[in-house]
């Protein structure tokens, strides 16, 4: 699968992009403009949008890109509300509202979404959010805010602590030591390295 990556908003978010032509952008946290340039500049047509979780700065983009490409919305039913609403989303850290969207697919956990031929497996990640989820495909995962390259995403705005540490270790049993992990803010990583770095994995 090829990947792609923009980051975008302002508190840096990883906007990916996945697969060849006909293609799934997981998590536009803002600058709907930048994504569709990047979009036409590479001759890609915009087919999926990957909501990891709700919170503002994964949703920025989410409305407009919708509107002006038509691309189906996945997000898990338990983050949906978010959408609309400063509080919910964490919007009020900075002042910015996520648009409320039509969203096509509300997800529970479990699905398998076709891209390009290739499979990409839903797993609900709670912790970061209620709603969280990670977006497994062959070799890698968009893992959002669950873990970070090091550390793990908050679990004090809405999260839960051990509830993180659970869907972590449920995220490591069902991916391979090198596999990529793709966060929601910094850099790659992979399971190994966090195993062996990351003071929060035991």
């Amino acid at each position: 699968m090829k990947i792609r990556k923009l980051v975008l908003g302002q508190l840096g978010t990883n906007t990916y992009i996945l697969g060849e032509k006909n293609v799934a952008v997981v998590d536009p946290g803002a600058d709907a403009g930048k994504i569709m340039a990047f979009l036409q500049k590479e001759g890609l047509q915009l087919d999926k949008i990957l909501v990891t979780h709700g919170h503002f700065d994964h949703v920025g983009a989410l409305s407009e890109l919708k509107s002006l490409t038509g691309a189906k919305i996945y997000m898990h039913r338990e983050d949906f509300p978010m959408l609309g609403d400063r509080e919910k989303s964490l919007g009020f850290m900075t002042g910015e509202t996520p648009p409320a969207c039509e969203v096509d697919f509300l997800l529970e956990g479990g699905e398998e979404i076709e891209l390009e031929g290739d499979t990409v497996k839903v797993m609900h990640t709670p912790g970061h959010s209620q709603g969280s989820v990670s977006y497994i495909g062959e070799g890698y995962v968009c893992s959002g805010d669950l873990i970070f390259k090091g550390s793990i995403g908050r679990y004090d705005l809405g999260g839960d602590y051990l509830t993180e540490l659970a869907s972590i270790s449920k995220l490591f049993d069902a991916i391979e030591s090198d596999w990529v992990i793709l966060p929601g803010h910094g850099m790659e990583t992979t399971k190994e390295y966090e195993e062996n770095n990351n003071p929060y994995i035991v």
